[in-house]
């Protein structure tokens, strides 16, 4: 046998030391910016495979370890400018910088940068989750919008079918009122009381537009009036509709009103000269109990 030989032993850690850094080089998988950062540290593992024998007997050596998770951590970067991979790059090369200026001879330098770095993975992966159950949430709260609105257009398309009601009052409708119904479905759903009147509030709402022969229909009209209007103010108001648009929409209405208090059809609403019909607007109104 040969006689020990310090230098053979040497020739040996660094041989076995540089296949390690073959592999990690060598790994597709691994990014060439990370690739870049680990590199450096094969001086230091090499000085303390050479230090502590226990370097290649123990597969859990600090060093070895910490080289390990932060080779892994990088399999997971695809784009090596996305956030996640900027402060994973980051990190890695933190650590390397503290391991190239500050190793010299004390091995648990590697067991407190592996602390630290599992430390950071942790962190990273909680806030992934975080981030997964958002994109989750948002993803389901799309879905529930989408079907929402489908429900609510066949809802009105089905209120609206068999009615032959002006551009004006359609536009309303299919404007404004839809997403106050969209709103209440999404809040309330479709068995909601708020959610039936809003329904109702199109067919009080053609009713109200038609023309008036008799006087019992006429001394009706005032008090569905006040209690439409009302309840197209305050729909419109939790929607966030300002205060003087939403006043501009009831302009559009009371014409019609108008004409139907005289005894004439919409289609000659635009003709009657208005004044003071509505109600004014008054703090504090209930949204919701002032449907017709």
């Amino acid at each position: 046998l040969a006689p020990f030989c310090p230098r053979t032993l040497d020739n040996d850690v660094i041989d076995i030391v540089s296949r390690l850094f073959e592999y990690i080089l060598d790994d597709e998988n691994i990014p060439d910016e990370a690739k870049a950062l680990l590199v450096k540290l094969q001086i230091p593992l090499l000085k303390a495979a050479i230090l502590d024998k226990e370097f290649f007997a123990s597969k859990d050596h600090p060093a070895r370890t910490l080289l390990n998770e932060m080779a892994k951590s990088t399999l997971a970067i695809t784009d090596a400018c996305s956030e996640d991979a900027t402060l994973l790059l980051s990190e890695l090369r933190r650590i390397v910088d503290i391991i190239l200026a500050g190793f010299a001879d004390d091995l648990t330098i590697f067991t407190r940068l592996f602390d630290e770095f599992q430390a950071f993975t942790a962190r990273q992966a909680a806030m992934e989750t975080i981030v997964q159950k958002k994109v989750a949430a948002k993803s389901k709260q799309k879905e529930s919008y989408t079907l929402a609105k489908k429900w609510v257009d066949e809802s009105l398309h089905a209120a609206l079918q068999q009615r032959n009601l002006p551009p004006a009052v359609m536009d309303i409708i299919l404007g404004p009122w839809q997403q106050v119904m969209l709103k209440t479905y999404l809040n309330q759903g479709q068995d909601s009381d708020t959610w039936r009147d809003q329904l109702r509030f199109i067919e009080i709402l053609d009713w109200s537009i038609q023309p008036k022969q008799i006087s019992m229909d006429r001394s009706k009209l005032a008090s569905v009036i006040y209690h439409l209007v009302n309840t197209l103010r305050n729909g419109l108001d939790t929607i966030g509709i300002p205060a003087d648009e939403i006043t501009q929409t009831l302009a559009q209405l009371e014409p019609y009103h108008f004409a139907s208090i005289k005894g004439l059809r919409h289609q000659k609403a635009t003709d009657v000269t208005t004044k003071f019909l509505y109600p004014p607007a008054q703090a504090g109104q209930n949204t919701q109990n002032d449907t017709a």
